[in-house]
């Protein structure tokens, strides 16, 4: 009878502390919004950095338990372009999953992957031609990411950092890389603000 009563002690000891960690605000909030500013690295034609640029996002999460969070992400880079003979623009459209992780009551990490379908507006314009070319397409990719957030109430503040793969754009390949090919593979560095909602 003793046992019966000390396991049934130890059960409710356990699910008691198990339903209280479960009730533990989630660590970015129920949801959680912000944009960014990034230096972005361009990587055309290979793995090695070709071009550089400047990127704006916005996101969007909400919390889907366990300090697990699904969102979505949009923006606009823009490339510095090579000698201005070719110019190019790139907006990914991102669907993504997170863990978020407690470094201290006020610092979080959170690691992530997703895949996105991205616009590309390139612009090409060789010196002395007039034979400006334009192409505008869509292509798939893949992202992982990682972030570390300041939190101050419901006020975010923080660095992130992604890297992105894209299908390659044959079209533009033709025109400046065909040996190589060429797409919007990228690494993108920055600071983002925002606010979550406990």
């Amino acid at each position: 009878m003793k046992k019966i009563i000390l396991s049934l002690a130890l059960s409710l000891i356990f699910l008691n502390g198990a339903a209280a960690f479960a009730q533990e605000a989630p660590l970015l909030g129920k949801s959680h919004y912000s944009a960014e500013l990034d230096l972005m690295f361009l990587q055309h034609r290979t793995f090695s950095t070709d071009d550089g640029g400047v990127f704006l996002g916005l996101a969007g999460y909400g919390h889907l338990g366990g300090n697990w969070y699904l969102g979505g992400e949009i923006g606009v880079g823009s490339g510095f372009g090579l000698f201005l003979v070719e110019s190019s623009s790139f907006m990914p459209i991102e669907l993504n999953a997170k863990r978020a992780y407690a470094l201290s009551p006020s610092f979080v990490v959170d690691v992530g992957a997703g895949l996105s379908y991205n616009r590309v507006d390139f612009s090409y314009n060789p010196w002395g031609t007039d034979n400006d070319r334009d192409v505008v397409d869509w292509v798939f990719g893949g992202q992982i990411f990682s972030g570390l957030t300041f939190k101050a109430g419901s006020f975010l503040i923080g660095l992130k950092f992604k890297y992105q793969l894209t299908a390659d754009l044959p079209e533009v390949a033709s025109l400046i890389s065909p040996e190589d090919g060429w797409d919007y593979s990228n690494l993108r560095i920055g600071l983002l603000i925002g606010f979550m909602v406990p």
